[in-house]
């Protein structure tokens, strides 16, 4: 069966698929243009994300998006102790167009906004 939801929140996306124990395939939307001798990729990803933590890279054309987020919880009253740690990650793959330089690739991410700005060839 498939199902569509879509998470704006990381967090939420990992509690959903381990109260459901279930794999959960992800593809965002993403718009792909040229500016100049650039080629710029802009899609929305779960918020919830640091930068540091979204790696994008670009191999046989191919621009490759992989995060990952790890949250510990930690709750600690008189009578009890809990603690979980809850792991999500996603990962997407965009064919590009047009020819681009593999080694001069930026992003710059906000509150869910990634932007991905990549040299074209010439």
């Amino acid at each position: 069966m498939l199902v569509n939801i879509e998470f704006r929140d990381l967090e939420n996306f990992i509690y959903f698929k381990a109260l459901y124990n279930i794999k959960v395939e992800t593809r965002f939307d993403n718009e792909i243009y040229e500016e100049g001798k650039n080629l710029v990729v802009e899609l929305m990803v779960p918020r919830g994300l640091n930068e540091e933590e979204i790696k994008v890279s670009v191999k046989d054309n191919m621009l490759n998006i992989v995060a990952e987020k790890k949250v510990d919880v930690e709750s600690k009253a008189e009578d009890y102790y809990s603690r979980e740690q809850k792991y999500g990650s996603f990962a997407q793959q965009i064919s590009l167009p047009v020819k681009v330089n593999s080694k001069k690739v930026k992003k710059e991410y906000e509150d869910g906004f990634l932007r991905v700005v990549i040299v074209k060839k010439k």
